[in-house]
């Protein structure tokens, strides 16, 4: 246990630049009369201005000249400046190959195609300094890779060993789960991959919940929702049981790819198949990502389910884990009608009524 604790240090670094990807940018669009009236403006040209610190052109607006104007916007509406405004998502390019596992396969396997035996990506930065043989798990196993991610290993080593004059230390799931968590926060997908498929398999340790919940978060943070479906096919395979961060680390994966009807089927199929719920912040960023991107019906989609959820009476089959979970979704005051009729406000639209 101590020793644990001790190797959990090395995955408390922090995440680097090759573990994380922004995937979206939030915009201000500002509402004036004219866009009330149906005349729109070009979308760049609001979101530039929207953006610039340095525009004070903004004209002052009396808030009850603005609803004789138009009594369909609330009065709950976002604002900047004293000027009621949209708040949008605008989506980035998606991060480079070399950091989705699931397009590295395909850029490899289309290599061997041609007839050329490198596994490192072309769109690698520094792909010019590193041998044109090299796989991926070998340069991420590099020492020069990551320094902290190097000492882990080593400290592990000694442990396994008894090279500080203790007993050795046989290593268990929960040593490889930090070793794993090491490896997603540096940036080493593969390695992390191999610990999984092989060295873990090599000492008859069988991996856990956590093990694909580590993997499946950090795959999320770099928008591969292929391998991410494959492993969650795994773990149902293998009858590994979901928990609630499951369901979370599969939702923020969806939404940085912008595939907000998926994730709000995900949540659905994840309560009704698996008795699973996601934490509270996971339903409010759904209805966030839905609302800036303009998605309405997706928004209304997941607020019919969260009043399903509100109206859950426990059966003998939940278990009181589960039925303790549901007790305390229910009583949230951030999923009460009036905290998600002011979330919906707050982008500029009207929560639809029950029924």
């Amino acid at each position: 246990k101590l020793a644990n604790r001790m190797l959990h240090t090395y995955a408390t670094t922090g995440r680097s630049g090759r573990a994380v990807h922004f995937f979206y940018n939030v915009v201000r669009a500002p509402v004036s009369d004219k866009d009330d009236d149906g005349d729109d403006k070009d979308d760049n040209n609001i979101e530039e201005s929207s953006l610039s610190d340095d525009n004070h052109n903004y004209e002052e607006e009396n808030d009850d000249d603005d609803d004789s104007h138009n009594q369909d916007i609330p009065k709950d509406m976002a604002k900047f400046r004293q000027r009621r405004i949209r708040v949008k998502m605008k989506m980035r390019p998606p991060p480079p190959a070399y950091k989705i596992p699931s397009e590295a396969k395909r850029l490899r396997a289309a290599r061997t195609v041609a007839g050329t035996s490198s596994d490192y990506s072309s769109s690698t930065p520094s792909s010019s300094k590193q041998p044109s043989n090299i796989s991926n798990l070998d340069r991420e196993s590099d020492k020069d890779w990551s320094l902290s991610l190097t000492a882990a290993f080593a400290f592990a080593e000694s442990l396994s060993q008894g090279a500080c004059g203790h007993p050795p230390v046989q290593l268990n799931v929960v040593s490889w789960n930090t070793l794993i968590k090491a490896c997603c926060y540096r940036g080493s997908l593969w390695r992390a991959f191999s610990i999984l498929h092989d060295t873990m398999p090599r000492y008859d340790i069988q991996p856990d919940t956590h093990t694909y919940n580590t993997i499946l978060s950090a795959l999320a943070r770099v928008g591969d929702k292929t391998t991410m479906m494959e492993y969650l096919v795994v773990m149902t395979n293998k009858g590994i049981p979901l928990n609630s961060y499951t369901v979370q680390a599969m939702v923020d994966g969806m939404c940085n790819v912008g595939d907000i009807a998926g994730a709000v089927t995900f949540v659905q199929d994840a309560f009704n198949q698996h008795r699973v719920v996601p934490p509270y912040t996971t339903h409010l960023k759904l209805l966030e990502f839905a609302l800036a991107n303009e998605l309405l019906h997706e928004a209304n989609r997941h607020v019919y389910f969260l009043r399903q959820m509100m109206n859950w009476e426990p059966s003998p089959y939940d278990t009181p884990e589960f039925c303790r979970t549901m007790e305390l979704t229910k009583k949230n005051p951030k999923l009460s009608e009036m905290a998600l009729t002011k979330l919906f406000a707050f982008f500029g639209e009207r929560l639809q009524e029950d029924g």
